[in-house]
């Protein structure tokens, strides 16, 4: 399976959750409504869109967790959506 992701997927993570994912912020972009936070996660980027007043400035570690209802899987072969 190919799983993907996209940036409104992943929430901030509480203590409390299991296998968080540790980012760090490289730009926090305010858009209105939104936040774009750009950042790494060991080799890869990684984008999440957060709340406006959620607090987080470049530099900073996030922990983030994914809402696993938003994941989208793909057949590797194929590269169809099996949802």
């Amino acid at each position: 399976m190919i799983v993907g992701l996209r940036s409104e997927a992943l929430r901030p993570a509480a203590p409390s959750d299991e296998l968080p994912i540790d980012m760090k912020v490289g730009v926090v972009e305010v858009m209105g409504s939104d936040q774009y936070i750009y950042g790494q996660v060991g080799d890869e980027s990684l984008t999440a869109r957060l709340a406006p007043h959620f607090n987080v400035a470049p530099g900073d570690r996030l922990r983030l967790r994914v809402d696993t209802d938003q994941l989208h899987l793909f057949d590797p072969e194929t590269e169809l959506d099996v949802n």
